[in-house]
């Protein structure tokens, strides 16, 4: 009866052992889900900001584009007093 209360024991420690060894791999696991919804976040919110830049940048491009068109008309002014 020893031998089998040793083996038992042994089951027992080993199924301990799984046990807490699960345990870990849970508590792991839930702390990379956790800071893969923070990148998921963090992702999310650069998108946010990279289609405001676009859009401040498509503005900046206009203004641009019209400081261009008054740039050019005040030049031929200038010329034609020139003349």
């Amino acid at each position: 009866m020893l031998k089998h209360e040793q083996m038992l024991q042994g089951i027992a420690g080993a199924v301990g052992n799984i046990a807490s060894t699960s345990e870990q791999m849970s508590l792991a696991i839930h702390q990379q889900l956790q800071v893969a919804e923070e990148i998921k976040l963090q992702v999310v919110n650069i998108s946010k900001k990279a289609a405001i830049n676009l859009e401040k940048s498509a503005e900046v491009s206009e203004g641009i584009n019209l400081l261009k068109g008054v740039a050019t008309d005040l030049h031929e002014t200038v010329v034609r007093f020139k003349r």
